[in-house]
């Protein structure tokens, strides 16, 4: 289930920074504010709090995502290795944001962004 769970946000973040590497325009805090947007469009009921919160907490994984890819050009492993760590310590502040409900449509999205990519390919 953790894997499922983290190859399904690394698929996530792929298809979310994927056109950004593209562009050759990597900037943290757009990438966050797509991120936490869809994120909060598309999960029901959030509060005030929570919206803030999600907001946040992709503001932070998107600086530490970029200091990750900066400090680390080259080596694909500890790129891979820190980006795992990265999405584990995000989702489990996710989860204590969200409640089990939204925490699972948030899944569901992954699963869903995952499928469309598979889709593409």
């Amino acid at each position: 289930m953790k894997t499922i769970k983290t190859l399904g946000l690394f698929v996530f973040l792929c298809l979310m920074v994927s056109p950004l590497f593209a562009q050759r325009r990597f900037n943290p805090e757009e990438m966050a504010k797509r991120q936490s947007s869809y994120i909060i469009d598309n999960i029901s009921s959030l509060t005030a709090q929570q919206k803030d919160s999600v907001q946040v907490i992709f503001n932070r994984s998107a600086k530490v995502m970029s200091a990750i890819f900066s400090n680390n050009s080259g080596d694909r492993q500890a790129i891979r290795e820190k980006m795992q760590q990265l999405r584990s310590d995000r989702d489990k502040e996710l989860q204590a944001t969200l409640t089990k409900d939204q925490f699972k449509q948030y899944q569901e999205l992954i699963e869903k962004a995952r499928n469309s990519r598979r889709q593409r390919n």
